[in-house]
Protein backbone atom coordinates (compact mmCIF):
# COMPACT_ATOMS: atom_id res chain seq x y z
CA UNK A 1 0.00 0.00 0.00
CA UNK A 2 1.31 3.59 -0.57
CA UNK A 3 -0.49 6.94 0.28
CA UNK A 4 1.95 8.78 -1.95
CA UNK A 5 3.53 7.44 -5.26
CA UNK A 6 4.56 3.78 -5.86
CA UNK A 7 7.78 2.41 -7.47
CA UNK A 8 6.94 -0.18 -10.17
CA UNK A 9 10.10 -2.72 -11.30
CA UNK A 10 10.21 -4.40 -14.25
CA UNK A 11 12.47 -6.89 -14.90
CA UNK A 12 12.71 -7.89 -19.23
CA UNK A 13 14.36 -10.77 -20.31
CA UNK A 14 14.51 -9.58 -23.93
CA UNK A 15 14.16 -5.76 -25.11
CA UNK A 16 10.65 -5.33 -27.03
CA UNK A 17 7.62 -2.81 -27.35
CA UNK A 18 6.41 -2.19 -23.68
CA UNK A 19 3.24 -0.67 -21.90
CA UNK A 20 2.76 -0.39 -18.63
CA UNK A 21 -0.56 0.91 -17.53
CA UNK A 22 -2.57 1.34 -14.43
CA UNK A 23 -6.11 0.61 -14.70
CA UNK A 24 -9.05 0.93 -11.97
CA UNK A 25 -10.73 -2.03 -10.41
CA UNK A 26 -13.61 -1.43 -13.66
CA UNK A 27 -10.71 -1.58 -15.56
CA UNK A 28 -10.76 2.24 -16.94
CA UNK A 29 -7.68 2.66 -18.18
CA UNK A 30 -6.14 5.80 -15.41
CA UNK A 31 -2.35 6.18 -16.53
CA UNK A 32 0.24 5.46 -18.84
CA UNK A 33 3.40 4.87 -17.31
CA UNK A 34 5.27 3.67 -19.91
CA UNK A 35 4.46 2.36 -23.78
CA UNK A 36 7.29 2.28 -26.23
CA UNK A 37 10.55 0.30 -26.40
CA UNK A 38 11.97 -0.70 -23.63
CA UNK A 39 15.81 -2.28 -23.23
CA UNK A 40 15.93 -5.91 -21.33
CA UNK A 41 16.83 -5.58 -18.01
CA UNK A 42 15.27 -4.42 -14.60
CA UNK A 43 13.92 -0.72 -14.79
CA UNK A 44 11.73 1.06 -11.90
CA UNK A 45 8.89 3.12 -13.05
CA UNK A 46 7.09 5.30 -10.59
CA UNK A 47 3.67 6.08 -10.83
CA UNK A 48 2.94 9.63 -8.67
CA UNK A 49 -0.43 8.19 -7.79
CA UNK A 50 -2.16 10.97 -10.51
CA UNK A 51 -4.71 9.73 -13.43
CA UNK A 52 -3.52 10.82 -17.03
CA UNK A 53 -5.28 14.43 -16.78
CA UNK A 54 -3.15 15.51 -13.96
CA UNK A 55 -5.99 14.72 -11.17
CA UNK A 56 -5.33 12.59 -7.89
CA UNK A 57 -6.82 9.36 -8.15
CA UNK A 58 -8.68 8.35 -5.35
CA UNK A 59 -8.07 5.78 -3.01
CA UNK A 60 -8.66 1.92 -3.54
CA UNK A 61 -6.91 -0.68 -5.63
CA UNK A 62 -5.22 -0.32 -8.72
CA UNK A 63 -3.63 -2.98 -11.68
CA UNK A 64 -0.42 -2.46 -13.00
CA UNK A 65 -0.34 -4.22 -16.13
CA UNK A 66 3.03 -4.92 -18.26
CA UNK A 67 2.40 -5.97 -21.89
CA UNK A 68 5.41 -6.85 -23.98
CA UNK A 69 6.24 -9.40 -26.45
CA UNK A 70 3.28 -10.99 -26.30
CA UNK A 71 3.15 -12.11 -22.62
CA UNK A 72 0.98 -10.30 -20.08
CA UNK A 73 1.66 -9.26 -16.05
CA UNK A 74 -0.39 -7.76 -13.34
CA UNK A 75 0.11 -6.78 -10.18
CA UNK A 76 -2.55 -4.86 -7.40
CA UNK A 77 -1.39 -2.15 -6.16
CA UNK A 78 -3.66 -0.15 -3.17
CA UNK A 79 -3.70 3.55 -2.06
CA UNK A 80 -4.55 5.12 0.66
CA UNK A 81 -5.50 8.53 0.75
Amino acid sequence: PTSGSAAVTLALPRAGNARVVAYDVNGRRVRALWDGPMEAGTRTLSWDGRSDRGERVPGGIYFIRLECSGRIAARRLAILR
